[in-house]
């Protein structure tokens, strides 16, 4: 992580015991599907970014969001991704005539849940964070496409 994450992305973090937890929740998501997943993979579609401007904040939501989540996490990579995207289709509502503003900033996937009623790429935003945290890899080919 910190050899791939660019500077801007590792400062966001506010201090040195969070991006413990950070390595710590990657370390995690790694060991969980490491009999599926090789090192390669991991590190460049988990730890790495999907887009480089559409990377939510790295300001320390890590560990309450994957609390929100790790039960959605099985031994099964497949079912893990099955179960991350039913519980976001029930979770977050798109709102199709949603308003960004200048002044909207960029959120972070728990800001985003809190919102309830989103943009599509806000859900997309946060079902990607949500796999990678939990260890699935993710790619954008002009969609998102798991491993």
């Amino acid at each position: 992580m910190l050899n791939i994450w660019d500077t801007k992305e590792l400062v966001e973090i506010p201090d040195s015991t969070m991006i413990e937890k950070v390595v710590d929740i990657y370390s995690e998501a790694k060991n969980k599907f490491s009999n599926v997943v090789p090192d390669s993979i991991f590190t460049k579609y988990v730890i790495g970014f999907t887009w480089r401007s559409f990377t939510p904040p790295q300001n320390g939501w890590q560990p309450e969001f994957v609390n929100s989540i790790k039960d959605l996490q099985t031994d099964n990579i497949e079912t893990t991704k099955g179960n991350v995207v039913k519980f976001f289709e029930k979770s977050l509502k798109i709102d199709k005539k949603f308003q960004y503003s200048y002044f909207s900033g960029t959120l972070n996937p728990i800001q985003i849940m809190n919102l309830h009623y989103i943009p599509k790429s806000y859900k997309t935003k946060t079902v990607n964070c949500a796999l990678k945290l939990l260890g699935v890899p993710i790619r954008w080919k002009g969609r998102m496409e798991y491993y």
